[in-house]
């Protein structure tokens, strides 16, 4: 089954070298906050009152809400808020959509022309209300700023595992990756194009903005006549070229969905199948049969997004203790994200680089830690940088 996006559309403007560097710190991430309010008025979907599947649950609806939460808070983990008190507002719900489609996931809104001092900001291109406060520094929409939607359909079962080593049972789909898959949607990882004419009617999205044609001798999307446009939206031949998502696939430009026939849920929006089912990535326009062994996005895919203007999260230390002439810091991350140590000029104290080692460059346990250690002990400064790949 697939995956779809859906992209609503208005007017409205606002008169007002990204580098991928991750601080220890302790800046917040950004919480991804759910109003089911339909859902609770109506005792449906998130508040359904059936017995839950899985032992330990008072209903299916407390199942998934629980399910729902750990999606929205892997999301959270992936980015740091760009001014306090950001937060990523979605209303979410259960609703029958037929027999074809999984989940949806869309912005509320677009603007443009908002302007910031961000380097990643672009004028004259439409953001998601979510990647414009983002950009923006400030609070431009006080409200739900995206919307995802998952099937009631009885052709649709979910699983409820949120842990990688449980494999989906047959004709299952997994709530959890959904769940991440159409958030990322209603974030960003979104475009438009008016599949009549191949024009924008208007602004190209911010993510229309990295795609380019043809790997070999590559044309910016957006440069194409309207008429060139729309042939290339199903000529197989699209590839991202910002520089994180290019370099989170190993230097090669990710190639995207592109084929024909055109669709309006699925085209242009997510990575190409042919390229990237085997390895079981999450925003493929349908459901890889691996993907239960991935339950998080690869480094091209957070790349694409750090690309186009979300700021990547910082390890959060947890604590920083001497150990047997040593100092530990011991910090979460990003999961199956790789962690190289850098250092800063102002509060190194003379302590040089080579003393230090990252004792597990790879995020992945439990979601959660990496160790950091300097020989021989005393307070330095550094930072950490995430390897993408």
């Amino acid at each position: 089954m697939r995956f779809e996006f859906f992209i609503r559309r208005w007017a409205l403007s606002l008169l007002t070298s990204f580098v991928a560097v991750l601080e220890l710190s302790s800046q917040a991430q950004i919480p991804v906050v759910p109003d089911w309010s339909y859902d609770q008025a109506n005792n449906v979907g998130f508040f359904d009152p059936a017995a839950s599947p899985v032992a330990g649950y008072g209903s299916i609806g407390e199942l998934r809400r629980t399910v729902f939460m750990a999606g929205a808070n892997y999301v959270s983990s992936l980015f740091t808020a760009a001014y306090p008190g950001e937060v990523i507002r979605v209303k979410a719900a259960f609703t029958n959509l037929g027999t074809q489609t999984v989940g949806n996931g869309g912005s509320r809104g677009y603007t443009n022309n908002f302007g910031s001092a961000n380097p990643s900001y672009k004028a004259n291109v439409d953001y998601t209300w979510t990647l414009a406060n983002h950009v923006a520094g400030r609070e431009l929409f006080a409200t739900n700023t995206l919307a995802v939607n998952f099937n009631t359909n009885a052709v649709v079962t979910f699983n409820y595992s949120t842990n990688e080593s449980a494999p989906l049972g047959g004709g299952q789909e997994s709530l959890f990756t959904t769940v991440v898959h159409e958030l990322v949607h209603g974030m960003g990882f979104i475009n438009y194009i008016n599949a009549a004419n191949g024009s924008f009617d208007g602004f190209p999205t911010v993510y229309d903005t990295f795609i380019v044609q043809d790997n070999n001798s590559p044309v910016a999307y957006t440069s194409l006549s309207d008429a060139n446009r729309l042939v290339a939206i199903t000529n197989n031949n699209l590839f991202w070229n910002g520089p994180l998502g290019v370099g989170g696939n190993a230097g090669v430009r990710p190639k995207l969905f592109a084929v024909s026939p055109y669709s309006a849920s699925s085209s242009i929006g997510h990575l190409d199948t042919g390229v990237f089912d085997p390895f079981g990535l999450l925003l493929l326009p349908r459901d890889s049969s691996l993907v239960q062994a991935q339950v998080a996005l690869v480094a091209l895919e957070r790349g694409m997004l750090y690309d186009m203007g979300f700021t990547p999260a910082r390890p959060q230390i947890l604590s920083i203790a001497p150990s047997g002439g040593k100092n530990v810091i011991i910090a979460s991350g990003i999961l199956n994200a790789n962690y190289r140590l850098r250092f800063t000029d102002k509060l190194t104290n003379g302590v040089s680089a080579t003393n230090w080692t990252a004792i597990a460059g790879t995020v992945r346990s439990g979601w959660n830690t990496v160790s950091l250690t300097n020989l021989p002990s005393g307070s330095a400064g550094f930072y950490a940088v995430e390897i993408v790949p």
